[in-house]
C-alpha cells in the first residue's frame, strides 16, 4: 500500500528554489539584406566625413574603389566588374553617363556628398543606358533652421593642398546652402616616368542648393553647380628634354530642378529636370613631339524625367518616362612633328570638325514584390 509521505523536517527545512541563470540573446542584422535580391553597398555621411584624404579629382573614385567589384585604373578610371567605361553616376536622381575620370571631367566634390549607394547588379528598370555599375550620389542634406557651416583644409606632398567651405541657412520652409572648393597638386595624373614631369593640376567648383516646402505635400529643389579643372599632361623624358607642354582644361555648368508631390501615404509623384553644358580642350606648344595635337569638344544636354511610386500591400510599383536631348560637338587636329614614329601612310596633317544631335526616350514600369516577413 502507498500512503501520503510527510517531510519530517517540516516546511521550514525545505530546499530553497533559486532562479535559473538566463543569458539574453539579441538578434542582430545579418550581413545580407533579406529584403533585396541583389547587393547594394551604401556609403553614409559618417564614412564620407572620415574618409582618407584623396588626390584632387579622385575623392569619389577612391571611395567607390573600396567597394567589392570595382577596379581603379590609372588616372582614376573606374571599371565595374571588369567592364570598360560602363559606369553611370546618378546625381540627385539625374543620370550622368559620360566619363567622370579626372582627365575627362571636373570632379563632384566628396565634401558636397551626403550619401552614396553603389550597385553592380540587380538594377531597377528606371536605370538604363550604361549598366556596368551605378553610383547614386545624394548632395542635398537635411534642412535645419538657422545658420550652419563647415570648413575643411588639407595638405600633403607634391605640393598638394585643398580647401572646402560650406554655409547653410534655413528659415521657415526654405533652405539655402552655398559651397565652394579649391584644390591643387603637382601629381594630378599617374605619370609615365618616375620624375613626374609637368603634372600639376587645379580644380575648383561652386554649388548653390535651394529647397522650399510649399506645403507638407509639395517640395521644390534647385541646384546650380559650376566646376572647372585645368592640368598639364605628363611628359615622357624625351618630351621633357625637347620642351613639350600640353595643357588640358575642362569645365561644366549644371542646373537641376526637382519637384515632389505626395498624393497620399502610398502615392508619390516626382518630376526632375537638368540642363548641362560640358566642354574640354587640349592645346600643345610648338615643341610638342612626336605629334602636335589640338582638341575642342563638348556637349549640351537637356534631360527630363517624371515618375509615380505606389505602395500597395507587398508591392512597390514605380512607373515613369524620361527624355534626353543633346548636341555633341568635336573639333580635333594634329600635325606630325616626328614622322619616323608613325607608319609611312599616316597623314602628316589631319583636321576634323563636326557636330551631331542625340535624342533618347524611355518608358518603364517596375515592381518590387516582398514575400514573407
Amino acid at each position: 500500500m502507498f500512503g501520503a509521505h510527510r517531510n519530517p523536517l517540516g516546511p521550514a527545512h525545505r530546499l530553497p528554489r533559486h532562479p535559473r541563470p538566463r543569458a539574453p540573446v539579441n538578434v542582430e542584422e545579418t550581413l545580407l539584406d533579406l529584403h533585396q535580391t541583389s547587393t547594394a553597398n551604401r556609403i553614409g555621411a559618417e564614412t564620407l566625413q572620415h574618409r582618407t584624404t584623396a588626390v584632387p579629382g579622385r575623392s569619389l573614385p577612391d571611395l567607390v574603389n573600396t567597394q567589392p567589384g570595382w577596379l581603379l585604373e590609372a588616372n582614376g578610371i573606374l571599371h565595374p566588374r571588369g567592364s570598360e567605361y560602363q559606369t553611370q553616376y546618378v546625381v540627385d536622381g539625374l543620370p550622368f553617363t559620360d566619363n567622370r575620370s579626372p582627365s575627362f571631367a571636373p570632379e563632384i566634390e566628396a565634401d558636397d556628398v551626403h550619401s552614396m549607394n553603389i550597385l553592380t547588379a540587380g538594377y531597377p528598370a528606371e536605370y538604363g543606358r550604361k549598366l556596368g555599375g551605378i553610383i547614386e550620389v545624394v548632395t542635398a542634406g537635411e534642412g535645419r533652421q538657422g545658420f550652419h557651416g563647415g570648413l575643411v583644409a588639407s595638405g600633403g606632398s607634391f605640393g598638394t593642398a585643398s580647401g572646402y567651405a560650406m554655409g547653410q541657412y534655413g528659415w521657415g520652409p526654405n533652405t539655402l546652402s552655398v559651397s565652394a572648393n579649391l584644390a591643387h597638386t603637382d601629381r594630378y595624373l599617374d605619370p609615365p616616368v618616375e620624375e613626374n614631369y609637368t603634372n600639376s593640376g587645379t580644380g575648383k567648383n561652386v554649388a548653390v542648393h535651394f529647397e522650399r516646402a510649399f506645403t507638407e505635400s509639395d517640395r521644390l529643389g534647385v541646384i546650380v553647380r559650376r566646376a572647372h579643372s585645368s592640368f598639364l599632361v605628363p611628359n615622357e623624358r624625351l618630351q621633357q628634354d625637347l620642351g613639350q607642354q600640353q595643357d588640358r582644361t575642362s569645365q561644366e555648368t549644371v542646373g537641376q530642378l526637382s519637384f515632389q508631390h505626395v498624393f497620399s501615404t502610398t502615392v508619390l509623384a516626382d518630376v526632375r529636370g537638368m540642363v548641362r553644358n560640358l566642354s574640354a580642350g587640349l592645346s600643345s606648344n610648338p615643341l610638342a613631339t612626336p605629334i602636335l595635337a589640338q582638341q575642342d569638344r563638348g556637349f549640351r544636354e537637356l534631360y527630363l524625367k517624371s515618375t509615380v511610386s505606389v505602395h500597395a500591400g507587398r508591392h512597390e510599383w514605380k512607373a515613369g518616362i524620361d527624355a534626353d536631348v543633346g548636341v555633341i560637338r568635336e573639333s580635333f587636329g594634329y600635325q606630325l612633328t616626328d614622322s619616323s614614329r608613325f607608319d609611312p601612310d599616316t597623314p602628316p596633317v589631319f583636321t576634323f570638325a563636326d557636330r551631331r544631335r542625340n535624342r533618347e526616350q524611355a518608358l518603364f514600369v517596375q515592381d518590387q514584390l516582398r514575400l514573407g516577413a
